[in-house]
């Protein structure tokens, strides 16, 4: 099991080393860390009934992830290690019996242990390697998700008990002489109340867990992390299992290792669920959005288009008249273009829309109000912010007003009413200077754009 701890440890470590990762996340968390186990005995009670009851207990864990994402972007693969705190707690009230032979008598006695408000508590740290598959996808430009499942390695560190409340005694009873037998301490009939700590014999186990999180975007190098968690044991963590009987007829000397070392308990398992908050760095080598060749191609000329006189080239109310136009029709795709154009912003040399509820229905919106008047023309200029070359950006540029198209298309627009430009970073709405400027400056702006046979007959 040594072996198999090292090489899980190495393979974690060399992911650290020479992956390609793409986030790494570093989180402390808390909830319900618990050694769950249910303590009874192999020999039930005078009424025919096991006692005792392991309660569920809360502790606490330090995390590191480490994610490397394939191509698509969407999936990947995680490792790490997380540093975790288990508790639990065993009760205990009733009478455990057993049959023992008294040599010097030569005759069967009912040997009775009876547990008057036991109170154990139970400690474990350990060192955990999870090794999962994630997905991720982006919500907005500033959330993030990821989730991720698989197994995980637990390697207990240190393990203890300790015993806080309650008593035992031991008595025996001779049902040929119809005779019970207490506090006699030089023949093992007594009673105490033990106060004592000391280690638990613990193994490495192997454990499933999933995970789940958000990742706010701060700046370009720094995201929050809220996430939740949930990991269980698959294997015994308890190394060996003694006759409970047995060791407390030693008074708890030289040997008693807790109740999750004994045969109280048929097995124990390392159970945790919370939630976690931390940051997530980019780490390691940035895979740029790959751009669709196909939507680089010239811009269209604009020399069939009359533009209006306002250079917004937004279709006025004048011309509005002149096309007969519903003025709540022109109401509403005004607003729609607007709330387009507030919308549309695109990541660092990427032209990847990202798709929202508000973005889906301005482009509904628009693409309506088209098709009912298809005198209509609409061009779709692409900006870029001034990081890169001219000629990536006009490229850039170009990529960013194509990639409108399409959605514009499906939801009814006319493709011949439809031209692109690109603006590349010659047109700013902000300051390239910070980066919150050119996040301003990566966009595409619609404008409605009146033909020259609009009102003619």
């Amino acid at each position: 099991m040594k072996r198999i701890s090292l090489i899980l440890l190495g393979l974690s470590l060399s992911s650290f080393l020479f992956g390609q990762s793409e986030l790494l996340t570093l989180s402390v968390g808390g909830g319900l860390h618990s050694l769950k186990h249910e303590p009874k005995f192999p020999d039930k009670n005078e009424l025919g009934e096991c006692f005792g009851d392991g309660k569920l207990s809360a502790g606490a864990t330090f995390s590191v992830r480490y994610h490397h994402f394939f191509k698509d972007r969407h999936w990947g693969i995680g490792t790490g290690a997380d540093v975790s705190y288990y508790t639990a707690t065993s009760l205990l009230d009733g009478v455990e019996n057993t049959t023992i032979f008294d040599k010097y008598n030569n005759e069967n006695y009912e040997n009775s242990f009876e547990f008057v408000g036991w109170e154990e508590r139970q400690r474990s740290l350990t060192l955990e390697i999870p090794l999962g598959v994630y997905f991720r996808t982006d919500f907005t430009e500033k959330l993030g998700f990821v989730v991720g499942l698989g197994p995980k390695f637990i390697m207990p560190l240190r393990s203890r008990f300790e015993i806080k409340e309650g008593s035992y005694e031991i008595t025996g009873y001779y049902p040929a002489d119809n005779v019970t037998f207490e506090h006699l301490e030089h023949h093992g009939f007594y009673d105490n109340s033990p106060r004592f700590k000391d280690g638990i014999s613990t193994k490495p186990v192997f454990a499933a867990y999933v995970e789940a999180g958000l990742n706010i975007k701060f700046t370009e190098k720094v995201y929050g992390y809220v996430g939740a968690y949930f990991n269980y044991g698959i294997t015994d963590m308890a190394k060996a299992h003694d006759a409970i009987g047995n060791v407390i007829r030693d008074d708890f000397k030289g040997g008693y290792q807790g109740l999750l070392n004994s045969t109280a308990v048929d097995q124990a398992n390392y159970m945790a669920a919370g939630v976690k908050i931390g940051v997530t760095l980019p780490f390691g080598k940035k895979v740029e959005e790959p751009i669709d060749s196909t939507l680089l191609e010239e811009p269209k000329p604009l020399t069939a288009l009359v533009e209006p006189a306002d250079s917004s080239a937004v279709l006025d109310s004048s011309a509005a008249a002149v096309i007969e136009i519903d003025p709540d029709d022109y109401r509403r795709a005004i607003s729609a273009l607007g709330d387009i154009n507030n919308t549309v912003h695109f990541k660092l040399g990427s032209a990847k829309l990202l798709k929202s509820k508000v973005l889906s229905e301005g482009i509904q919106q628009v693409a309506e109000f088209m098709h009912k008047y298809p005198n209509v023309k609409l061009e779709v200029d692409g900006h870029t912010c001034i990081l890169g070359t001219e000629s990536i950006n006009n490229n850039l540029g170009i990529a960013r007003a194509n990639s409108l198209i399409a959605p514009l298309i499906k939801a009814g627009a006319p493709r011949e009413n439809i031209v692109t430009t690109s603006k590349s970073y010659h047109e700013p709405v902000a300051s390239n200077v910070a980066e919150t400027g050119r996040e301003l400056n990566r966009r595409a702006v619609l404008k409605f754009i009146i033909s020259d046979k609009i009102g003619k007959k």
